[in-house]
């Protein structure tokens, strides 16, 4: 498992291997992007990797065309498509670049 920590806030969630963030973010009732089409396609959900971008699947051919469109810089993903590889030593951190955070 793997800690994730989402900045500017604190919020910290875990992931397992396979798993996609977004998900994560949906079951736990956390509706930080929520307007996300899930498919790569919108933009909606635009993070910036802080730390960590090793343990990540690497973009697809569709996030990466977004990503493209969107002029986005090397070290920034989609959420919907962030998805954990595998156990990292360390945790991995996110600079949310659109999205809405939950009132505590």
């Amino acid at each position: 498992m793997a800690l994730v920590r989402l900045m500017p806030g604190s919020l910290q969630v875990t992931m397992r291997p396979g798993q996609r963030l977004l998900d994560v973010l949906d079951n736990l009732e956390l509706p930080v992007f929520r307007t996300a089409c899930r498919a790569g396609n919108c933009g909606a959900c635009r993070l910036r990797v802080v730390q960590g971008a090793a343990e990540l699947r690497p973009p697809d051919s569709r996030e990466f065309s977004t990503l493209t469109q969107l002029h986005a810089a090397p070290e920034e993903r989609l959420g919907c498509q962030v998805v954990l590889l595998g156990d990292p030593p360390d945790e991995i951190v996110l600079e949310v670049q659109r999205g809405h955070w939950p009132r505590p």
